[in-house]
């Protein structure tokens, strides 16, 4: 019993090592494109730089120069800066019913007006009973 099993796995191993290749198939990673004929425009530039490399970095160069010319020519010749348009005279407050807001900027002058910081606490009570 021993003897045909031990038989039968030597039988399978050889058949899988008759089923693989000797030798193994390797990349070598070599390579590369053959020679390129370049014509026109194209071959005038790859006769001042002839790798990739170097065309790209020319690329770059051009677009930092176009964008540093830009900004030269830029600094000076802007229109000149618009004078602040004056603040609008306060509205006569005492006549006027609508309460501003405690973050509006005319708001301290609207409270020194007898009788607006009632209606000022008027107008927080009537908001607070319309929030419950």
């Amino acid at each position: 019993m021993f003897r045909s099993a031990a038989l039968v796995a030597r039988s399978s191993s050889m058949a899988a090592s008759r089923r693989s290749p000797l030798v193994q198939q390797q990349r070598q990673m070599g390579g590369g494109h053959g020679k390129v004929e370049y014509t026109g425009i194209e071959a005038s530039v790859r006769k001042v730089f002839p790798e990739d490399h170097q065309i790209v970095l020319a690329n770059f160069g051009a677009f930092l120069g176009i964008y540093a010319l830009y900004k030269i020519t830029s600094i000076g010749g802007g229109k000149p800066a618009e004078a602040a348009p004056a603040p609008a005279a306060p509205a006569a407050s005492s006549s006027d019913s609508e309460v501003p807001s405690i973050f509006d900027e005319s708001f301290e002058e609207w409270a020194k007006v007898p009788g607006n910081l009632e209606k000022y606490e008027k107008s927080v009570e009537d908001w607070a009973n319309s929030q419950k």
